[in-house]
């Protein structure tokens, strides 16, 4: 392939042009505070989660509560009636002795039901911090992500407007390039992942520390100016400066 010597210097330009767009695009996907939002909407959804979870097991808390109440109101109710009926004293002394046994197993019960009371009541309360502190972390989590999400949108736009720059910079450049000589820079980006073209200086990389074959290094030095040299060394272009 032939190219006019100050094409394929504008390989050098353009490659340029590429590793900053390429650097642009890998700060644009990697902006700390995106990340930091990211990081946020995970620790968001485990926080649902666990706030399903912790209500859930508030609301059963606070079932067992009530129940524990009403067995406790029951059993009061109960022995109302019971000590009520003993006071009066119509009854014989065999019902008596039936009303008075009740009532004391009705004491133990009560007092069973109240220590059943106080636990889930402590366990309900215990509950209802838990709640407590997980809404408090999804209310502050919200306003991180609303930070986190305003800083990477100015840092984002800040840098997409840098790659627009570079871009458009770059499309009047390629303009200028003939279509093969592109053509070829681009296949060796691909095969190189990245690199397409290597400035040249004698039998010396410039830039880049490559070290080249006596064959390499004789094409170089027999090639014609506007001869386009592809390394068989490194599969990209050298262009002699």
């Amino acid at each position: 392939m032939k190219a006019a010597p100050e094409d394929q210097e504008k390989l050098l330009d353009l490659q340029v042009l590429d590793r900053k767009i390429a650097g642009l695009k890998h700060s644009l996907a990697s902006i700390p505070a995106a990340v930091r939002a990211e990081q946020i909407k995970v620790e968001q959804d485990e926080l649902r989660t666990k706030l399903a979870l912790a209500t859930s097991a508030r609301n059963d808390l606070n079932r067992a509560l009530k129940q524990a109440e009403g067995e406790v109101s029951k059993v009061q109710e109960r022995a109302k009636t019971q000590r009520e009926r003993l006071d009066s004293g119509q009854m014989s002394p065999k019902e008596m002795e039936r009303i008075q046994a009740e009532l004391a197993q009705l004491a133990t019960r009560q007092g069973e039901l109240e220590d059943s009371a106080l636990d889930a009541l402590d366990a309900l309360e215990r509950a209802s911090k838990k709640v407590k502190l997980v809404e408090n972390r999804r209310a502050e989590l919200a306003v991180e992500l609303d930070e986190a999400q305003t800083e990477a949108g100015s840092v984002a736009g800040e840098l997409q407007q840098e790659l627009v720059g570079q871009q458009t910079e770059r499309d009047e450049l390629v303009a200028t390039i003939p279509a093969d000589l592109l053509r070829e820079y681009e296949t060796c980006k691909r095969a190189t992942g990245g690199i397409g073209v290597v400035a040249v200086s004698g039998n010396q990389s410039v830039g880049m520390d490559l070290e080249f074959s006596m064959a390499e290094i004789s094409r170089l030095n027999v090639a014609a100016p506007d001869d386009v040299i592809v390394s068989e060394d490194h599969e990209v272009i050298l262009v002699r400066k």
